[in-house]
């Protein structure tokens, strides 16, 4: 079987209008196994329609000069590709390895210089620092109130207090968010390790 294509596209490739190639259907010209599905979306293989057609012409048509730019020559047979034999797979098997060795020292290269961290250190550290800046923040609510107190005449521990409560409200609602934010991120990612690398 060969190349399977559309009406239109047929029409092109023999140099026809696509009403021609109605034509040929219509007379009986195009039939049978070269024509794919029916009706409107009927598609038409290439090789037989081109050698149905070139059996069903004329003889006059065919050397008279009507038509004699219309192109019946079956294009020249594609290279099928040989057979896999365990050569080729023996092949196909040492590139594979080559490939996953290359990946690999391109990841080796990538975290040394610095650009792939571990997932678990990197996480672990984010915590850290976001802990010590919590902290310090909260280390600093005495100095906040103090300060509040000073300006507003209000006692310093009802405005410690306060803010104090403000604190817990504003974390709570922080934590909540950042649960929600980290439920639909997935364990592991895909990475591309040269993203400029074209495939």
């Amino acid at each position: 079987m060969g190349e399977i294509v559309s009406k239109g596209r047929f029409a092109e490739l023999c140099n026809v209008t696509p009403g021609r190639v109605s034509q040929w259907l219509t007379k009986g010209m195009l039939h049978g196994p070269a024509i794919v599905g029916e009706g409107r979306n009927a598609r038409i293989d290439v090789d037989l329609g081109k050698a149905q057609v070139k059996a069903a012409r004329d003889v006059d048509q065919a050397h008279s000069g009507n038509g004699l730019a219309t192109n019946l020559e079956a294009e020249t047979p594609r290279q099928l590709p040989l057979a896999n034999t365990v050569t080729d797979q023996i092949a196909e098997q040492r590139l594979e390895l080559l490939k996953r060795q290359n990946r690999e020292k391109e990841t080796e290269e990538y975290a040394r210089l610095g650009q792939l961290v571990e997932a678990d250190d990197a996480r672990r550290h984010a915590g850290q620092e976001v802990n010590r800046a919590i902290n310090r923040f909260e280390g600093a609510l005495p100095e906040f109130a103090n300060a509040i107190a000073a300006k507003f005449k209000v006692p310093a521990r009802d405005a410690l207090h306060e803010l104090k409560a403000r604190w817990r409200i504003v974390r709570a609602a922080g934590a909540v968010e950042a649960r929600e934010r980290a439920e639909p991120l997935p364990e592991r990612v895909g990475f591309d390790l040269d993203p400029d690398r074209e495939c």
